[in-house]
This record gives structure tokens, sequence and C-alpha cells, in this order.
């Protein structure tokens, strides 16, 4: 599978108000990877992306395709479903305690 260049992902980034649940996503997929114990570079490399562009993801500051989502959790041998779930959660809960920070 060829490496996605950084280049290549420039236009995903997002302006500077960042969607609320790319950031979550992305705050998710950097703790799981804390978690299992391994570094951008090696999840970079399973997925077949850049590691600046999964540095990207997990600064919630570049859009991620379902596909890229998918090798991403396969690299940390996480279930898809389940991690969009948790941040489904995580978004809601932001939403109910705080909705002036949605504005």
């Amino acid at each position: 599978m060829p490496v996605e260049s950084y280049h290549e992902n420039a236009d995903r980034k997002q302006n500077p108000d960042q969607d609320l649940s790319q950031q979550i996503l992305g705050l998710m997929l950097k703790r799981f990877r804390f978690i299992v114990g391994i570094s951008q570079n090696t999840v970079a490399l399973i997925a077949g992306t850049d590691p600046s562009y999964l540095s990207d993801i997990e600064r919630g500051q570049s859009k991620i395709s379902m596909s890229k989502l998918q090798e991403i959790c396969l690299a940390l041998d996480i279930e898809e479903s389940h991690l969009l779930e948790l941040c489904r959660l995580i978004q809601q809960s932001a939403e109910f305690e705080h909705p002036e920070r949605l504005q």
C-alpha cells in the first residue's frame, strides 16, 4: 500500500474554527495510541500514511476519510465502531455540559 504524502493531505486542513467532533476523534486516537504504546511513526507506517498527517489528525487539524480511519484503527487494534461510539458520547457530554462553547 503506498504511503500518502503530507502534501496530498494538505487540502484536508480545516479552518481555525475546528469541528468539535474532529478534535474529539483526534484526541481519542492519540490516547489509544499512548495506551497501546506505539509511536506516531509506527501507526503511520502501518496505516500507510504520513506521520505529519497523523499528527494533524490527532490535533484535530485535519479531516480523515473513513478508509484512513479504518486503517489507523487497525494499526491500533481497536474497533472503529467502538471508537466512534465513544467519540459520540464524549461530544454529547460536551454539548450538554457546555452548550455556550458550541455557539
